[in-house]
């Protein structure tokens, strides 16, 4: 390469590299308490109404049939996802009776509601429930209740599962798909 070349070369190359710099005063800047209010900040206690709690609407429970025993020994319990209209993020979500009682030890963990306000998920632990015999189920309530008194509910059912006692070998093939 010739020396001129290669000279024009590195000349743009440092040029290209080495950046700009412009000088800033921060002097001219207003100081913060100088600085007006865009507004006025909620205080801590203001909600903001994203939903309508009056029109809150369920629409259904995604699954709406669980396993007895969901949840207990070690397991994960179930995610139920509520779909609907107006979850209010304050929202009371709760498993009532239906035709069927509330088993005891039944566990609703917290809740979430989703941005827009139409999804919320609980997570559920269903004990095993000794009188609950292989294929018969319990029918509950998921019920929402918005603030301000607005509940709606949807149908969930727990559905009874064969209880599983390991004794000596067991062969995979004899198991029920659920075990």
């Amino acid at each position: 390469m010739p020396y001129t070349r290669t000279v024009r070369l590195v000349g743009v190359l440092a040029f290209s590299l080495a950046g700009c710099s412009i000088v800033f005063n921060t002097n001219d800047l207003p100081r913060i308490a100088d600085a007006p209010v865009d507004a006025v900040p909620p205080s801590a206690d203001a909600r903001i109404f994203d939903a309508n709690p009056a029109g809150l609407t369920l629409e259904s429970l995604d699954p709406a049939t669980i396993d007895e025993g969901t949840g207990t020994s070690g397991g994960r319990p179930a995610v139920i996802a509520i779909k609907g209209a107006n979850l209010d993020p304050g929202a009371t979500i709760e498993i009532v009776d239906g035709t069927d009682s509330v088993p005891s030890g039944l566990v609703i963990g917290t809740h979430m509601v989703g941005g827009e306000h139409n999804y919320a998920a609980i997570t559920v632990t269903v004990p095993v429930i000794g009188t609950l015999a292989d294929g018969q189920s319990l029918s509950l309530n998921v019920k929402v209740t918005n603030p301000g008194g607005t509940a709606k509910m949807l149908p969930l059912t727990i559905k009874g599962l064969e209880s599983f006692t390991a004794t000596g070998n067991v062969a995979v093939g004899s198991l029920k798909a659920k075990y």
